[in-house]
This record gives structure tokens, C-alpha cells and sequence, in this order.
């Protein structure tokens, strides 16, 4: 009787799983295919360019020739949250009335409405 080793139906078996599980790594599935991929911080700048080229292709689509792009950012604050804010500076300045920093950051968050 010839060893397992030898048998050439189990060193076949083990040569397929051992393939399948090659075949199965992340490294082996195509870039675009690859989610795990595609959301690490190195495809940011791909990920933003497909954006921008799904925007324009569907702006092409409508006849759209002509845009306006504004980039910047914006955050929301619940009122209770941005007046929690407001509260938790003004406190922060008791302590030090000459912090440039904390009177910025007070006067910034006094723009949120509070409504």
C-alpha cells in the first residue's frame, strides 16, 4: 500500500486545495473587484477621480455642457450639540480669557443657529 504521500488522487486533492486557497487570497482578485482595496487611503485619489468622471458622464448623458464646481466643506451640528458646544467654551475661557485659540473656536461655533 503506498503512503499518502505518494498517493497521486490525495497529492492531486491537496495540489487543488492548495490552489484554491492561492486563488482565494486578496492579492489575486482584480484591483476593481477588490473592495477591501479600493477603500484603503493609497485609492483615495482614485476614487475621487471616479466620482468626478461618473458626474460628467451623466452630465454629458442630460446634454450638460457647462458647470460650476465649488469644492469645500461643510458640518452639521444638531442645535442641542452645537449649544453644548458654545456652553463648554464659554466655561473653557473662564479658566483662560486670553486663549486666541478658544475665542476662535467660541466665535465660530456662535455662528451654528441654535434654532
Amino acid at each position: 500500500m503506498a503512503s499518502d504521500s505518494q498517493d497521486p488522487e490525495l497529492q492531486q486533492e491537496a495540489g487543488a486545495n492548495r490552489l484554491a486557497a492561492i486563488m482565494a487570497d486578496p492579492a489575486y482578485r482584480q484591483a476593481d473587484q477588490d473592495v477591501d482595496y479600493l477603500n484603503t487611503d493609497e485609492t483615495r485619489g482614485i476614487r475621487l477621480q471616479l466620482d468626478y468622471q461618473k458626474a460628467h458622464r451623466q452630465m454629458q448623458r442630460h446634454g450638460i455642457e457647462q458647470t460650476i464646481v465649488v469644492f469645500g466643506s461643510t458640518q452639521l451640528v444638531e442645535p442641542t450639540e452645537a449649544a453644548r458646544r458654545v456652553e463648554q467654551l464659554r466655561e473653557a475661557l473662564t479658566s483662560d480669557p486670553d486663549d486666541n485659540g478658544l475665542q476662535q473656536r467660541l466665535a465660530r461655533a456662535g455662528r451654528v443657529p441654535a434654532s
